[in-house]
C-alpha cells in the first residue's frame, strides 16, 4: 500500500508525503493509520495549510518523525485512530515545540492514544497539564515517576512553607536528585505540580503550633489576674511541635499522568 492511499488527503497528499519522505514505509503507514481520524475530518489539513507548506513545518516534521519512531514496531492490528480531541491539540503543539523534554511528553501521549492496549492512559486533560509545564518541570516528572513517595527522616522548621522545605531537602540532601536549569524555582515547581493534582504534600503542623501559643497566652493572662508568682515555661520547648515532618507523594491522578507521558523502561530497553 502506498502512503498516499492511506492519508485521505487526495491531491494534497504531497504535503503529507513531504512529512513522511524520510520515514520507513511501515512507520509512515502507522502514522497514517493513527492520524486517520484527524485527516478524515479535514482539521489536520486546515492546520497544515494555515502554517504554510514552504518550511512544511520543519519542527512538525521532526516531531512527527519522533512519533513514527515510537510506534514503528507496533503491529498494524494494534494501531487505533487517535481521537481528534487528543490528536489535534497535540499536533498543533508539535508544530512549534522544540524543547526535547516537552516534545517527548506530547509524543508519548500521542503514542498512547495510537496503540490500542495503551489507549486507556490517554486522557484529554493531560494535554493541558503538559501545556502548563516548563522544561525543568518536564524533567521533574521523570524523577517523580521513580520516587513516588518521599518522607525525609529529619524535621523542618515550622516557619518554612511545605514547598520551601522540600526544595531545601531535594536540592541539598537527596542523593539522586536531578540537575535543574533554575533550581531556585523548585518550590514554585512543586506548588504548580500540587495545583495540577500531580503531587500532594502533607500539611504542616502550623495550626497546632498556633493553638499551643494561644493556650500559653491564656494561661499567662489567668495567672497574672490571679496575682500568682510563676516562672514562664513554653509548652513548645517541651515538644516536637517547633519542627515538623512532612511527606510528599504522587497522587493517583498523577500516577495516571506519569504513565501516559513517560515511556515505560521495558519498552525503551526493547528499542535499545
Amino acid at each position: 500500500m502506498e502512503i498516499k492511499d492511506i492519508t485521505g488527503l487526495g491531491e494534497l497528499s504531497p504535503i503529507f508525503l513531504e512529512l513522511y519522505k524520510d520515514m520507513a514505509q511501515p512507520a509512515a503507514r502507522n502514522v497514517g493509520l493513527g492520524l486517520a481520524a484527524i485527516t478524515s475530518i479535514g482539521l489536520f489539513l486546515h492546520l497544515l495549510t494555515s502554517w504554510g507548506t514552504e518550511k512544511l513545518n520543519i519542527c512538525l516534521k521532526n516531531n512527527l518523525e519522533k512519533y513514527s519512531d515510537r510506534i514503528k514496531d507496533t503491529p498494524v492490528e494494534d494501531i487505533s485512530e487517535v481521537p481528534p480531541e487528543i490528536g489535534i491539540p497535540i499536533i498543533e503543539k508539535l508544530s512549534y515545540v522544540t524543547n526535547e523534554e516537552l516534545r517527548n511528553l506530547y509524543v508519548e501521549l500521542l503514542a498512547k492514544a495510537t496503540i490500542k492496549k495503551e489507549n486507556d492512559k490517554a486522557h484529554p486533560s493531560f494535554i493541558n497539564i503538559i501545556n502548563s509545564l516548563s522544561p525543568d518541570e518536564a524533567l521533574l516528572l521523570d524523577f517523580f515517576k521513580k520516587n513516588q513517595s518521599i518522607t525525609p527522616k529529619h524535621y523542618f522548621r515550622y516557619s518554612l512553607r511545605k514547598s520551601e522545605a522540600f526544595q531545601m531537602y531535594l536540592l541539598e540532601m537527596h542523593n539522586n536528585f536531578i540537575k535543574l536549569q533554575f533550581p531556585n524555582n523548585l518550590a514554585g515547581y512543586l506548588e504548580n505540580f500540587e495545583g495540577l493534582g500531580i503531587i500532594y504534600i502533607t500539611d504542616s503542623n502550623t495550626t497546632q503550633i498556633e493553638m499551643f501559643k494561644d493556650l500559653e497566652s491564656n494561661i499567662e493572662r489567668n495567672l497574672h489576674r490571679a496575682g500568682a508568682n510563676f516562672q514562664r515555661v513554653s509548652l513548645l520547648s517541651h515538644s516536637k511541635l517547633n519542627s515538623q515532618r512532612q511527606s510528599l507523594y504522587v497522587t493517583n491522578y498523577g500516577k495516571l499522568f506519569l504513565d501516559a507521558v513517560i515511556e515505560s523502561p521495558s519498552k525503551q530497553k526493547r528499542e535499545d
